[in-house]
């Protein structure tokens, strides 16, 4: 294992695992040793997803054989894999796998590839037993729904046009009769949606666990839970995340224990658990540690008396709620960042509790206010200047060494005092995700020597609501360090399009996918559609792979933003997987496409940290 390969002396994982969606550039001066038992081979890749082991055949040729693998290609998960869009996603197949041994299939966000190519995949999969297939062409229609006859999970989004009125209900019942877990994305509510749901439940009987993602923000017609509670009798787990303005919902009447409830930003989420009737507790209790023995048990009672949200994630709910103790809980999630009160010292200090605490030490993901950038207090008798260097944030950062995601929120009661604390955040080396509104008066100096440091960046998403010229120009000296850099987006009242452009050019690499740029204004020296054009173009040509852009403009006419239009057209054209878009601000969010559902966090914020994401059902 040692010297698996012969002129760069490295073994796959270390090879493979830190660029997962790409293939090896030099492939073509690599040679591999294939003279490894198969046992050694399926060990090695035990670790790896399958988009790993399929960019390590497409490295290595000779290595195919491991997608002929029973208990390789078992768990078949191509997520998001954009090698499929060059090419032939059942060509593939035929070529080079075992498709018949493939049982689980994770077809997720592979929106490019059309509906009859993904029908005929599935017609060659005889033993398959679970498809997740959300934000893809598949969905409920007739045609769909034959293919699901085998299938006992099943994740698929949901479109008006799937439920016809002439149809036998009882089609839905010969055919999805082996379902037991089923996850339903809701894009587009109407009458005809939430009616065709109504009737599709009920026909479902052996469905055990069920989850209703339901994306729409508009004020339609709202799906009626009630009545699906009521009909599945074996229900034993229900999981809804939505957007509309709906009241927490109890069934303890049907023995469904809500042990997880939750409202980030739009989002509110709802997660239920069958449970014995002596197990199941009213979740809004004051306290359910009684005598308070430790400093994490009262920091928790005082954020309950706030409000009924807790920042942590659903897994620490649960064995909370079932084992009543809370010192015991390895906290991976952890999000401050929604409640208005945040900034008072008795809740600055329960969260400091939290992420000081031993629970803390396996934080991966951490969302909260720029209150914790706050000095520490000085002590009665000590002058400011002796402890001004003094932050908390530091102790927080040696108790989370690990952290990979971070959203830093601008809180508007914190004093300037906190500006010096920003370039602490460079110590978390591990960042791949980093959300952070700026305030006016940071320039974003510290921003260079994070994207120097910061290795694993690959999503960035700063925002600006306010003038700030200076966070424009270290943005533009950062960029060109965020070598492992796929999503961006940058957003402030006035942007420099062409010298963004420009530094996004210097990137010593092909990563970027996604990139989304809003500003209010343009300054003037790059204000001309010419200049912004020519770089624009030089961008796109040099970077193949990127996926989506999305420039959002306010004080441009529609003629300028025409020109843009058609300088992208040519590189999105009989390409179904690419998107580029130059519009106004006011009309960015009007667009209900695939596109901007399957990419939607990245161009709109809503926090991901200790909520659901539809995509972690399995």
């Amino acid at each position: 294992m040692a010297n698996l390969t012969e002129t760069k002396k490295l073994d796959p994982i270390t090879l493979y695992t830190n660029n997962n969606q790409d293939c090896v550039s030099e492939k073509e001066n690599s040679s591999l040793t294939v003279d490894l038992s198969l046992e050694v081979w399926e060990e090695i890749f035990s670790y790896l997803t399958t988009n790993d082991v399929i960019n390590f055949c497409e490295a290595f040729p000779e290595t195919y054989f491991l997608l002929r693998d029973k208990n390789i290609i078992r768990n078949f998960d191509i997520s998001g894999n954009y090698l499929f869009i060059e090419k032939s996603l059942l060509k593939y197949l035929n070529e080079h796998v075992s498709y018949t041994y493939i049982r689980h299939l994770n077809i997720n966000k592979i929106y490019w590839v059309e509906v009859n190519v993904l029908r005929s995949v599935l017609q060659k999969l005889p033993n398959l037993e679970e498809l997740l297939a959300l934000n893809t062409k598949l969905s409920f229609k007739p045609k769909d729904i034959v293919l699901y006859k085998k299938l006992t999970t099943l994740a698929v989004s949901v479109h008006i046009a799937d439920f016809m009125h002439n149809m036998d209900i009882s089609y839905y019942k010969n055919n999805l009769y082996m379902l037991r877990r089923l996850c339903c994305h809701v894009p587009t509510r109407n009458k005809t949606v939430t009616s065709g749901l109504c009737t599709l439940f009920p026909e479902l009987m052996a469905l055990k666990e069920v989850w209703i993602c339901d994306t729409d923000d508009m004020n339609t017609v709202a799906i009626k839970y009630d009545a699906l509670v009521v009909h599945l009798q074996f229900l034993n787990k229900l999981v809804i995340k939505s957007r509309a303005n709906i009241a927490f919902l109890d069934y303890k009447a049907f023995g469904l224990a809500k042990y997880f409830e939750s409202r980030r930003f739009k989002s509110i989420v709802m997660k239920y658990e069958r449970l014995p009737a002596d197990q199941i507790i009213p979740l809004k209790n004051v306290s359910i540690f009684e005598p308070f023995e430790s400093t994490l048990e009262k920091a928790w009672d005082l954020l309950r008396t706030y409000k009924s949200e807790m920042p942590y994630d659903d897994e620490a709910h649960r064995v909370i709620y079932m084992t009543k103790q809370i010192t015991e809980v390895n906290f991976r999630e952890l999000n401050f960042f929604h409640h208005k009160c945040f900034c008072t010292p008795e809740y600055i200090n329960a969260t400091l509790v939290f992420l000081r605490s031993k629970n803390s030490k396996r934080l991966k993901k951490l969302s909260t206010k720029t209150c914790i950038l706050q000095r520490t207090p000085v002590p009665k008798g000590y002058s400011v200047e002796r402890l001004e260097r003094k932050y908390r944030i530091v102790e927080v950062i040696k108790n989370c060494p690990n952290l990979t995601t971070l959203e830093l929120m601008q809180c508007s009661s914190c004093n300037v005092t906190i500006l010096n604390a920003y370039p602490y955040i460079t110590n978390w080396t591990k960042l791949e995700r980093f959300t952070l509104e700026v305030p006016s008066y940071l320039d974003g100096k510290f921003l260079i020597e994070m994207f120097k440091t910061c290795k694993n960046l690959q999503f960035v998403r700063i925002i600006s609501y306010n003038t700030n010229e200076n966070l424009n120009r270290y943005i533009c000296h950062a960029l060109p360090h965020a070598t492992a850099l796929r999503d961006l987006h940058f957003e402030n009242k006035h942007v420099h399009l062409k010298e963004v452009f420009s530094s996004l050019l210097k990137i010593n690499s092909n990563n970027l996918r996604r990139i989304v740029l809003r500003c209010d204004y343009m300054v003037k020296e790059c204000c001309h559609v010419k200049y912004i054009g020519v770089v624009l173009q030089e961008f796109i040509e040099r970077n193949p792979q990127l996926l989506f852009l999305l420039v959002g403009l306010a004080n441009k006419s529609r003629t300028d933003l025409q020109q843009l239009q058609e300088i992208l057209n040519p590189f999105q054209k009989d390409r179904p997987a690419k998107f580029f878009r130059v519009k106004k601000n006011s009309e960015l969010l009007n667009s209900k496409t695939v596109f901007m559902e399957v990419h939607k966090d990245l161009y709109t914020y809503d926090s991901e940290v200790s909520t659901i994401d539809m995509y972690t059902f399995k």
